[in-house]
């Protein structure tokens, strides 16, 4: 995720970061939430082809020993062709084995996937986090400067409207004490 973020003080747009890794962070949790539903299915899945393995083992037929030797007593009688029924061929046990085992397998990599993903995105929060750290920490003496810049210009700003207070009182007190013109005064120029 290549993300441009303003420039700030020194440094990057606390909100951008802020904003950025709450955005990995969510996206995070939909792909492990997605991989966690689909280690669920793969797992039910294995449950059931295990079920199915344990029902097949369980109806398949006794294998027939080849003990039939024809007995002397008995007359031999040609083999008659029947129609053979339709069978459905049960899987051998090592199919459905092999069926678990690509599930097993398919479900051990989604979860290592999720590892490799979660690693990278932390260690990609973490890059995050140590950069803005380490630009927070430079930036701290020129923000101290700065701060420092500001309370002296507002004690200048402070001293300033002092003098302009004074003043302007004299004025106001210098405008109190003076006296009218009398309109004779004006007459007898």
């Amino acid at each position: 995720m290549d993300r441009n973020f303003r420039a700030a003080l020194n440094g990057f747009n606390r909100t951008d970061v802020v904003a950025y890794i709450e955005e990995c962070a969510i996206n995070h949790e939909k792909a492990l939430r997605q991989l966690r539903d689909e280690n669920a299915r793969l797992r039910a899945d294995l449950e059931a082809l295990q079920a199915r393995q344990d029902a097949a083992q369980e109806t398949a037929p006794e294998p027939v020993e080849a003990q039939e030797t024809p007995q002397a007593e008995e007359p031999e009688v040609p083999p008659q062709t029947e129609p053979e029924p339709d069978v459905v061929p049960i899987a051998p046990p090592a199919s459905n084995s092999a069926e678990e085992l690509a599930a097993y397998r398919r479900a051990e990599a989604v979860e290592r996937a999720a590892r490799n993903r979660a690693a990278a995105l932390c260690r990609q929060v973490n890059a995050i986090m140590d950069s803005t750290s380490r630009q927070l920490e430079g930036s701290r003496g020129d923000v101290d400067t700065v701060m420092s810049d500001l309370n002296i210009c507002l004690r200048q700003l402070n001293d300033t409207f002092a003098q302009l207070r004074i003043i302007f009182d004299d004025a106001v007190q210098a405008l109190t004490t003076m006296e009218p013109m009398k309109p004779e005064e004006e007459d007898g120029k």
